[in-house]
């Protein structure tokens, strides 16, 4: 209205610098970095000649201006940085004070405002890298076994999200998947480790391997998230060369009978399976010594060897025994650098030498070029034999053996003449027993093997037990004899997560009589001071007969350079050893990983709030954390003497002097194993007006696709004297993938996305706006940072992991099941290939066809499909590896085992799917090439045959009582069985195998599947205090007021051996005969109110597999203050207590804290249960009043499973009493169960214990209403009454 009072509006404006453009954002520590840096002042004209740059305090140097524009004020200059900075993040500004035309009345303050140009700039340590092993053959191969893959440590590299973002290259060869492959990586402390496989080379020589961060530049500390930046380059370089590797004889095997057939060893045996002589040949002129060579050159691969006459292969092959030749009788190719000889005697060689036999190989008849090789051969006459009864022993105290010489007669005299060797010792003594039909029986009593050429290795030694003549040391005869040392420590690593130890031992072991079925123990049985250095309680789980797993107790002081004892019990596991005496070993750092670092706390305050910053990092002992300012000397001064993973500011923050200033606040978090986080900042705006603050929980999340994702943002007002009313909320999206769903921006301060709905490899940036709805003038802008990463591709092979078939059945193997979990089964962009594998008894060579001994050529695709016959019958397993790729993406591999025999046997599979247990447990996942179980799991097992009439039964390997119905309730025979693992019965931690047998006409074919069971999360504590704002400070005060005081859940120091990152904490309590749990959630700490009495607090640990430690209890006294002023219980409705609990429960719904309802509304109910009458109006009127609120509350939620669960938990509360619930009230319950039941997804679980919630509440509701109708009965008898108003 023109003709009303003028009315005059204020407002506060905050004036900020411009932003300045810096291009990169980085710079090496050497110094020397062309930087590009764009500016804007307000300052008067300038001369370029003046411009000076600082870096912190040093200059820079090259100062070049490349443009200059008068209006508006700006200027794009380059420069260079200077030498020798040290890591880290420096304020840098561009100085043009000198220039700049100034007012005479300008102070030199004034002219720095105006003319001075701040820039933050980092410098980082250039990056370095290490390769193991750092030579290859020109094939590509790096081990004797094959191996074609190097170990990358790249030192300060940055963080990596996935193989794309980084390349590798040999020389000029990049490895694209093509060429050559990146095929896993793991951030480090400092760097990361990537895992690359070698591409063959035309030639040798050395290359120059480069690593490179390809990656998107990550935003430095304290910039806004969602912002693009430039850094600088990084990479490094190493030498890496290649060489031909020696030839080398890999074994040497002789047989007197030969098999017939394309080779005399089948699968490592001779004839009539008799086992061959290892480098020994017969000189009878029989049999043929089977030679096996490696690294031959690979020219030779093209050359057909196997269809050469004799004469023809002489010209490639020459082999030497001695002083003659022997006759290569047949030659192959296994692979590409195998060469497999059979090689018989060209004329008489004389019984008892020792002698050093070479083979020489060219690939061209007509190069002189060789390759050869040497191996060390004894001649000896196969017609005289040494066998000894037990031919094994311990390496000190062995008992004298019996030793047979057949066709060998030796009288008490005669013996005098010869000698008994044990490799390079003689006997301890040799006694005469007898001599029959020429065979000779002498008593043979071992020497200690201790000399100093005497080692063992895997804990034993095989050494020759030979006879010979003393006179010139010729053999007679001679066999292999074991010495068996006393088990010892090999090494002892400690996990990433600190919670558990992995000890290797050098051989297998007795396991201290633990057996394989219940191989968990206590520590102190097996190493010394186990209690004061495992800590109490810590647990020693055998998984192996030469692994022991050890989980931590409390109060565990091992780390990295201690040294654990063994207590001296421990045999070899064939008990032929010693015991082990107190030998220890040093513990190994883990993989050093940094610990997780997150902070929590608002990111807008205002002049009267308060500041509340909490630091929260993984580690199952003391984290110390280093707190600092990046942009504000003053403050971080401050902040260098806070200690603690809190900063609390007290109301106004009067340390953060600057109104208007964002401070970017930085944590770095160093665990007890020295490890220390990367650089977490919060920026942290002191706006100059009232404005309400947000904290988000989760602070900052890392995810992948398949789970689902809820922010919550916990809204408080301003601590400014200004009128409050509800508040009002906006979510935008910042930056990140186009494809966010619209479904997913809920109303108010909650934030969420179902399962498969965002876009693996994306980091989302949202913002949160937050007004005061009857003052939009007081408004503030949170952002929340969403990380969504890649899952692991899957390689699966159906059917089980090992299968036994028929050598006359088709081969059939299908890895159709793989996928990439972020798309689909069947994905298109999925690669297959196949390799096949099997022993020859003492080396892996590729399969082979049975008809013609070529090498099994295996498809590019999902299947293989294999003729009947294709494969021989074999003592040793085919070992089929599929292996699944994608660009991008790191491959993985699936292998299955398939023996074959030459009798009939039916073929069998079998498929197993997890559930929940009985006890809502969670059924199983798959972490790499893993099935993990959880303890409490059904598995649901099914098998199927090709032929009709097969009978199946089951079983579990370590053995497991499957006869208790209540464990397997199908019982264990027919083609469907079902396990369910009760507590107990499967050790966690421990690898099982699921073992299938099918009968069919008296054959047995078996099939078999692999499974781990999942260690629960372990190492921390959980506990219980009264909360103090800016927290307790050490101290933990048990006892508050009900309803008045709040209280924190805590949890601290967890961790999960399985090698999760990421755990989930569930909380409850237990007060006045009544149970309530909270919904679970990615937050270690929860601030609740409990009821009147003693409260008995509840926590749980959950993996993301499901995995659960067990319910952990602390306990709190609570009083209320209406019983400390003596109230009467008939009062209790205008009691402190209740008006406090009622304005709480009022202003959390102001401020969309929707999740902090069911918390006070249960333990108010609780408390009025306490000091209110059944049946009484104030008890009615409280029950009615908290369910408005839980009505109210859940309208505004996002209902997930979890949310409806603790809800049902609360409803069941109010209904502990029916009598003070109205004919209102339950209705309202009524049809709020609908809504709830209604709201969820028939995919989403609820647990057992929910549905028994909301079953009592609606019997609670029903004994209401029994009780409203006897009361209207009763008063309408009496005249004062209306029953059908009841």
């Amino acid at each position: 209205d023109p003709a009303a009072p003028a009315t005059n509006l204020s407002t506060a404006l905050a004036f900020t610098s411009p932003p300045v453009y810096v291009e990169p954002v980085d710079g090496s520590t050497a110094g020397g970095d062309l930087v590009t840096i764009t500016a804007t002042w307000r300052g008067g004209p300038f001369s370029a000649d003046g411009v000076r740059v600082y870096f912190g305090d040093a200059a820079g140097t090259d100062v070049t201006v490349l443009a200059y524009n008068a209006t508006p004020r700006s200027v794009r200059l380059t420069v260079r940085t200077p030498s020798g900075q040290a890591a880290g993040l420096v304020q840098g500004s561009v100085d043009l004070v000198s220039a700049c035309n100034l007012e005479s009345s300008m102070t030199a303050e004034a002219a720095a405002r105006l003319c001075d140009i701040a820039f933050a700039f980092e410098f980082f340590t250039p990056p370095s890298v290490q390769v193991t092993p750092t030579r290859a053959a020109p094939d590509g191969t790096t081990t004797a076994a094959g191996d074609s893959s190097v170990t990358i440590t790249a030192k300060n590299f940055p963080s990596v999200k996935s193989l794309a973002d980084v390349a590798v290259s040999f020389g000029a060869k990049r490895c694209d998947g093509v060429n050559c492959s990146v095929l896993g990586l793991q951030n480090t402390v400092d760097g990361v480790v990537v895992t690359a496989s070698v591409p063959a080379a035309a030639q040798t020589g050395s290359v120059a391997l480069t690593v490179e961060y390809i990656g998107a530049a990550a935003p430095p500390p304290g910039a806004a998230a969602g912002s693009t930046f430039v850094r600088a380059k990084k990479s490094a370089a190493a030498s890496f060369t290649y060489q031909v590797r020696s030839m080398v004889v890999t074994s040497a095997r002789f047989c007197s009978n030969c098999n017939t057939g394309s080779t005399c060893l089948v699968y490592g045996q001779c004839a009539i399976g008799g086992a061959p002589l290892w480098n020994q040949m017969g000189v009878s002129g029989t049999g043929a010594l089977t030679l096996v060579l490696d690294n031959v050159p690979a020219a030779l691969a093209t050359n057909a060897l196997k269809v050469l006459s004799s004469d023809q292969v002489s010209q490639y092959v020459l082999v030497s025994l001695g002083s003659s030749f022997g006759v290569v009788q047949r030659a192959r190719m296994a692979g590409s650098t195998k060469l497999v000889l059979e090689v018989g005697l060209s004329g008489a060689l004389q019984a008892g030498q020792s002698l050093t036999a070479s083979v020489s190989v060219r690939a061209d008849p007509a190069s002189p070029s060789r390759s050869q090789a040497t191996f060390p051969l004894e001649l000896v006459d196969t017609s005289i034999q040494l066998q000894c009864g037990q031919c094994q022993g311990p390496t000190t105290g062995a008992s004298a053996v019996d030793v047979v010489v057949t066709n060998f007669a030796l009288t008490p005299v005669t013996l005098q003449a010869m000698l008994v060797h044990f490799g390079p010792l003689v006997a301890q003594q040799v006694v005469w027993v007898s001599s029959v039909n020429g065979s000779t029986r002498l008593r043979v009593t071992p020497p200690d093997y201790t000399c100093s050429a005497c080692s063992t290795s895997g804990g034993s030694a095989a050494v020759t037990l030979r006879l010979s003549y003393a006179a010139d040391d010729s053999d007679v005869a001679s066999a292999t004899f074991t010495y068996w040392s006393p088990p010892a420590l090999s090494s002892a690593r400690l996990l990433s997560s600190g919670v558990a130890l992995t000890v290797s031992f050098d051989q297998s072991t007795d396991r201290m009589g633990a057996p394989a079925g219940a191989p968990t123990q206590a520590c102190a049985a097996v190493f010394q001071s186990a209690d004061a250095v495992l800590g109490s309680g810590a647990i020693c789980t055998w998984t192996a007969d030469s692994t022991l797993s050890v989980s931590l107790g409390i109060g565990a002081s091992v780390a990295p350079g201690s040294v654990l004892a063994l207590n001296g019990t421990l045999r070899s596991a064939n008990l032929l050893s010693a015991t082990a005496g107190p030998s220890g070993a040093g513990l190994a750092p883990a993989t050093p990983t940094a610990p997780v670092l997150l902070l929590k706390g608002p990111t807008t305050i205002d002049p009267c709030s308060s500041l509340l910053v909490t630091a929260s990092a993984t580690s199952p002992r003391a984290v110390q954390y280093a707190w600092s300012c990046l942009n504000d000397a003053s403050f971080n001064a401050y902040l260098a003497g806070v200690s603690g993973g809190t900063l609390f500011l007290s109301a106004g923050t009067a340390q953060m002097a600057t109104v208007g200033k964002t401070y970017q606040i930085a944590v770095v978090a160093t665990d007890f194993m020295g490890f220390a986080s990367k650089v977490v900042t919060i920026s942290v705006l002191k706006q100059a007006s009232p404005a309400p603050q947000l904290a988000f929980s989760p602070s900052s999340l890392s995810t992948t696709r398949n789970q689902a994702v809820l922010v919550k943002a916990q809204a408080v007002f301003s601590s400014c004297p200004t009128a409050q009313s509800s508040l009002g909320f906006s979510w935008r999206k910042v930056s990140g993938p186009a494809d966010v769903p619209d479904t997913g921006f809920a109303t108010g301060p909650q934030l969420y996305f179902a399962p498969n709905t965002l876009t693996a490899g994306g980091t989302y940036v949202f913002a949160l706006s937050v007004w005061v709805g009857d003052d939009p003038s007081q408004a503030s802008e949170s952002q929340w940072e969403l990380d969504v990463g890649y899952q692991s591709l899957v390689a699966a092979i159906d059917g089980g992991s090992s299968a036994m078939i028929s050598s006359d059945a088709r081969v059939k193997l299908s890895a159709a099941a793989s996928q990439d979990p972020d798309v689909s089964i069947g994905d298109p962009g999925l690669s297959f290939s196949w390799r096949c594998t099997i022993s020859d008894g003492a080396s892996s060579l590729p399969c082979q066809e049975a008809s013609t001994g070529d090498e099994l050529p295996l498809p590019l695709t999902s299947t293989v499909d294999l003729d009947p016959g294709s494969l021989a019958p074999s003592p040793y397993p085919y070992v089929f590896v599929a292996s699944v790729s994608k660009t991008g993406r790191a491959p993985v591999t699936a292998q299955k085992l398939v023996y074959v025999l030459a009798e009939p046997v039916p073929s069998i599979t079998l498929t197993m799917s997890c559930s929940r247990g009985a006890d809502d447990a969670s059924g199983c996942c798959e972490v790499g090439d893993s099935v993990l179980v959880n303890p409490g799991s059904r598995l649901a097992l099914e098998a199927d045959s090709d032929s009709a009439g097969v009978s199946f039964s089951w079983a579990l390997d370590p053995a497991v009582d499957l006869s208790d119905p209540a464990v397997a309730p199908l019982g264990t025979k027919g083609s469907v069985a079902v396990i369910q693992s009760r507590a107990g019965l499967l050790v966690a931690g421990l690898d099982y195998t699921l073992q299938l047998r099918g009968t069919l006409n008296g054959s047995v074919g078996v099939a078999e599947m692999g499974v781990r069971v999942n260690q629960p999360p372990a190492g921390g504590v959980c506990r219980a205090c009264r909360y103090v704002e800016g927290g307790e400070g050490g101290a933990c005060d048990k006892t508050g007021d009900s309803l008045v005081d709040s209280f924190r859940l805590t949890c601290s120091g967890w961790a999960d051996p399985e090698g999760f990152s990421t755990l989930y904490y569930k909380f409850g309590y237990q007060a006045a005969g009544s149970t309530v749990w909270l919904d679970e959630s990615s937050e270690s700490e929860r601030v609740v109110t409990f009821p009147q009495g003693t409260v008995t607090v509840m926590a749980m640990v959950i993996d993301p597999c499901g995995s659960s430690t067990a319910v952990l209890y602390d306990s709190m006294e609570v009083t209320t203050e209406a019983r400390r002023r003596g109230g009467a219980r008939r009062d209790f409705v205008l009691s402190v207590g209740l008006q406090t609990a009622l304005g709480r429960l009022d202003r959390s719904m102001q401020c969309g804290n929707v999740d902090d309802v069911n918390l006070m509304v249960g333990s108010t109910a609780l408390t009025a249960n306490y000091v209110t009458a059944a049946g009484s109006d104030a008890a009615a009127e409280v029950k009615y009043q908290l369910l408005q609120r839980i009505a109210a509350a859940s309208n505004a939620a996002v209902r997930t499973s979890g949310y409806v669960c603790e809800t049902l938990g609360i409803l069941a509360l109010l209904g502990v009493r029916p009598a003070d619930l109205g004919p209102p009230t339950v209705n309202q319950t009524s049809l709020l169960i609908n809504g709830l039941a209604d709201s969820l997804a028939a995919t989403q679980f609820l647990p057992m214990s929910c549905v028994e919630s909301a079953v009592s509440t609606v019997s609670s509701g029903l004994a209401a209403l029994t009780l409203n109708v006897t009361a209207a009965t009763s008063a309408s008898a009496a005249g004062t009454g209306n029953v059908s108003a009841a």
